[in-house]
């Protein structure tokens, strides 16, 4: 069959490629740190497509790999699909990582409803009818019988561990410090730069690679000035002995960035006609970047998403007698929202022929789509800018050790984040890193927010704008305030919701 490979970008990923095996990205394969040709001579070593698939279904890391064969070609991602691939199939297979390249320009009118209210597209689909993308943990056979997919990952489960909370505080440091141990062998000796937050991600990753003995390490923050993210940043750094330094977010930060072309080059490069371009960290690496302020070979270090693996989006809305069914209608009212759309409810319907349930617990069946579509095409995607400004990243928090430890976790323990902000505590206690002004919300404000989203629902948007708090951390109000301005007198101007991220 015609195989066609266009691989166009190599910014701070780069490509490795053989002219049959093309790799991005690093492996944590048995302990090893294994990148670029290591990889390539590994793959080239393996038993056809099925030793392959061996081999990717027990590595970690983040990656993307493309195998052409005379038969057929495989594609696969990581766990959370770090550098998705997009592919057309007709009298052969065009693959890339530029989807705009792509022939075929039809628009998919439900993808494109969903993505108003998601803020992505779910699945393989794009904005666009002929061009496909690929899944997160997906191992993708394309050849002349068709296309076969199998995901290596699920996070749904029928098996949680009957264990006491002492034994699984114990087990989830035993794993934080052995992932960690492997994690910082994939810096390479390299200068890092991390995003430290006010909150409990980036704080352990900070505390462990401090403990761990890493000292070329810069710590940055950004947002507003009068943000509570900045004080408990800094003591944070300071504490720990690394250096720390602040961007403020500002209305001259925000001046006619729309028009210029390194941000539509941003947004062509982030969106890739599936996602919602990431606003939220482009200032500040842009920033960074243009002022120098880390080295040219630092890696940046994200605290995604360890809230997230630790059971913040179940936000006590599951019991253990709720059928799968639950799962779907709550993915349905919590996360196809950011817009105002007519016929919105068939988007139920499709959530309910598409997700297989069979007898697997209702809150995993629902994070489990949280990971796969919302982690995966929007929290994930969103450290594309990083790649963009060309910097390596990391995110330690997805090690797919922590990741399949939370799964068999039974809730009672996971529903607020209960054993992991257990374990953290404890672990903040020695260097004093626990503060008086947490930023995490207690189980009370959870509850009282899942209440006031649902009446949300009810209250027009410019009612909860008009009342509601209009200064976040991250400045939304003021960087999106352009956007908001170009929606005035379009038809999709009584489409946005109260929520900022629908005006993006």
């Amino acid at each position: 069959m015609r195989i066609a490979i266009n691989i166009k970008y190599n910014k701070g990923f780069k490509w490795t490629e053989n002219g049959s095996v093309f790799f991005k990205g690093f492996l944590v394969y048995n302990g090893k740190y294994i990148k670029e040709e290591q990889v390539i001579d590994i793959l080239n070593k393996c038993s056809g497509f099925d030793g392959i698939k061996d081999l990717i279904k027990s590595a970690d890391g983040l990656f993307v790999l493309i195998i052409k064969k005379e038969t057929g070609v495989l594609l696969a991602t990581d766990r959370v699909r770090t550098f998705p691939l997009f592919y057309t199939i007709d009298d052969g297979i065009t693959i890339t990582d530029d989807p705009y390249s792509l022939p075929g320009k039809t628009a998919d009118e439900t993808s494109a409803g969903e993505f108003l209210l998601t803020g992505y597209t779910t699945g393989s689909n794009t904005l666009y009818k002929e061009v496909n993308q690929t899944k997160a943990s997906e191992i993708l056979i394309i050849n002349d019988d068709g296309k076969n997919s199998e995901l290596y990952y699920t996070h749904k489960t029928t098996v949680v561990v009957q264990e006491n909370l002492d034994v699984l505080i114990r087990q989830f440091k035993d794993i934080l410090y052995t992932s960690f141990k492997d994690f910082i062998r994939t810096l390479d000796n390299r200068p890092v730069a991390l995003s430290l937050s006010g909150g409990y991600d980036s704080r352990l990753i900070a505390l462990m690679l401090n403990q761990f003995g890493y000292n070329n390490v810069v710590c940055f923050t950004y947002g507003r000035k009068e943000s509570n993210e900045i004080e408990n940043s800094r003591k944070t750094a300071e504490i720990l002995e690394y250096p720390w330094f602040f961007i403020e977010y500002n209305t001259e930060m925000a001046k006619d960035y729309l028009d210029t072309d390194i941000f539509r080059e941003y947004v062509s490069f982030a969106g890739k006609l599936s996602s919602m371009p990431f606003l939220q960290d482009y200032f500040a690496i842009k920033h960074i970047k243009e002022n120098g302020l880390v080295d040219h070979n630092s890696i940046f270090i994200t605290g995604h998403s360890g809230d997230f693996i630790a059971g913040s989006h179940l936000k006590g809305k599951f019991r253990k007698s709720d059928k799968p069914l639950k799962a779907i209608r709550e993915i349905f009212n919590s996360y196809y929202n950011l817009s105002i759309l007519p016929g919105k409810s068939e988007f139920l319907k499709i959530l309910e022929n598409e997700i297989a349930t069979d007898d697997f617990l209702a809150y995993s069946v629902f994070e489990d789509w949280v990971l796969m579509e919302r982690q995966a095409k929007y929290i994930i995607n969103s450290a594309c800018v990083y790649d963009f400004f060309g910097y390596q990243y990391r995110m330690p928090l997805f090690d797919a050790r922590i990741l399949s430890f939370f799964k068999h976790v039974p809730p009672e323990y996971k529903n607020f984040k209960l054993l992991y902000d257990i374990v953290l505590k404890q672990f903040f206690s020695q260097p004093d890193l626990n503060f008086e002004n947490e930023l995490q919300a207690s189980k009370k404000e959870i509850l009282i927010q899942n209440v006031k989203n649902r009446v949300k629902k009810y209250i027009p948007a410019f009612i909860i704008k008009k009342y509601a708090d209009n200064r976040p951390w991250n400045a939304y109000d003021i960087l999106t305030a352009p956007m908001s301005d170009e929606l005035k007198g379009t038809r999709f101007e009584n489409q946005v919701s109260a929520n900022y991220n629908s005006v993006i």
